[in-house]
């Protein structure tokens, strides 16, 4: 009886125990796994959404971080005006010495509070981004071993 020949390569485990299908081109593989054009389009799309969702979260951070800079400008002016004023205003050493370190407290309470406010718009802006492209690549993996358990089943 003649032994029939297979279309489908000969499957073997490596030392590492990963499938090796042989001498199939990167084409034969994705027919056999069912990755056709609309499964690479359907990738590529969600590819493209997921840079365009990043794209917007950090044109938010920057935005945000533009509004607390023009924040801390504008703090810092009122600032100085403000102690330039109390300081003209007074005639003594004593209160102007007084005003002087008033302001000095003033101005590194509201430096902190805009640093504070700083790190965390770059945190928030940081972990959406790895959110977003952590959400893309676990979907690829899924979509992955999706493919391979396809091929898996057809080599059989």
């Amino acid at each position: 009886m003649a032994r029939r020949q297979s279309q489908l390569p000969e499957v073997a485990r490596d030392g590492a125990g990963v499938r090796v299908y042989g001498q199939l081109g990167a084409r034969q593989v994705a027919e056999l796994a069912g990755l056709g054009a609309s499964s690479m389009l359907a990738t590529h799309q969600r590819n493209m959404q997921m840079l365009s969702a990043v794209n917007r979260a950090m044109a938010d951070s920057a935005r945000a971080m533009a509004e607390e800079q023009r924040d801390m400008l504008r703090d810092c002016v009122g600032d100085v005006a403000g102690a330039l004023g109390m300081t003209i205003q007074a005639g003594e050493r004593e209160a102007r010495t007084r005003l002087q370190a008033e302001f000095a407290r003033r101005a590194a309470q509201n430096a902190v509070r805009h640093m504070r406010r700083s790190a965390e718009i770059a945190a928030r802006s940081r972990d959406q981004v790895f959110d977003l492209v952590g959400h893309n690549i676990t979907g690829s993996f899924e979509d992955l071993q999706r493919a391979l358990a396809r091929l898996d089943g057809k080599t059989r």
